[in-house]
């Protein structure tokens, strides 16, 4: 698990060396201060702002391939690209063909088989 590319391990040791150099009392007046200030920056206008043009930067590569029209582009390569493969199982087709309808190299005839006996 990971907060804030931080591991669990790291966070423990955070901790710990929080509640060495605080104290219980400060640690949980410190926790309570830290809290306050974390909430008044995710509800300000500033850190909104920040979120909507990170997830507008996010976005801008799919936003430019549809204004470029690059989804027709791709459907129109996968169209081509399965028209070549159907054209190639037909012309496997015509050549296996005339191979499947010839007659077996070995008839088996009764003059064929020899009886000296």
């Amino acid at each position: 698990m990971q907060i804030f590319n931080i591991g669990f391990l790291e966070l423990t040791f955070i901790l710990l060396l929080a509640f060495i150099v605080l104290g219980p009392q400060d640690m949980a007046k410190t926790g309570r201060q830290l809290a306050k200030f974390i909430r008044s920056i995710t509800k300000s206008e500033l850190f909104k702002s920040i979120l909507d043009t990170s997830r507008e930067i996010r976005d801008l590569p799919q936003k430019l391939a549809r204004e470029a029209g690059a989804e027709e582009i791709l459907e129109d390569l996968q169209k081509i690209q399965n028209t070549r493969i159907s054209d190639l199982d037909d012309l496997e087709n015509k050549i296996l063909a005339p191979r499947q309808n010839l007659p077996e190299e070995n008839p088996t005839h009764p003059e064929s088989t020899d009886n000296h006996s």
